[in-house]
């Protein structure tokens, strides 16, 4: 996940969200498969995700052939990401991703991104439209899947 601006995470039970000042809108799912009724296949696919001591470690599958790699390269079939998040200290948060894409790539494609924590800054909101985004349900302006947590879903480990 490359944000491209800051970053707000909200830990919930059963999900942890993360939105950016872009507008991108992130949930990753605490839990061992995806969601009844989660999307086959979508733009950001479904990312589920446990704790290792104190790294997330999230998987992602379902992403559409489509979904952009470079320019107007697609990730093609069976792409796969998994991500490691963790605090390396108390202002800077390490993402490291692991992109397997067998149709596109000859192995696995290797980053890592780094955010330093600004505590001053204001996290400012902007308002961009997801046209397309399936999981939102623009009708009856609700979420398209059940976000409830399953009732023996283990909490996140402590501090």
């Amino acid at each position: 996940m490359n944000a491209g601006g800051s970053l707000e995470i909200l830990f919930n039970p059963g999900r942890v969200t993360i939105s950016t000042e872009l507008g991108l809108v992130r949930r990753i799912y605490l839990r061992d498969t995806p969601l009844p009724g989660a999307l086959e296949e979508s733009r950001a696919g479904t990312s589920i995700a446990h704790w290792e001591g104190k790294t997330l470690v999230v998987s992602t599958t379902g992403m559409s052939r489509t979904a952009p790699l470079v320019g107007r390269i697609g990730v093609g079939a069976g792409a796969r990401a998994t991500e490691r998040i963790s605090l390396k200290d108390p202002d800077t948060l390490e993402i490291e991703s692991t992109l397997t894409a067998p149709e596109v790539l000859t192995g696995p494609l290797k980053s890592v991104n780094r955010y330093k924590r600004a505590r001053d800054r204001v996290y400012t909101e902007f308002e961009v439209c997801v046209r397309g985004d399936r999981s939102f349900d623009e009708a009856s302006k609700a979420e398209r899947f059940d976000t409830t947590p399953p009732p023996d879903l283990p909490p996140p480990p402590p501090g």
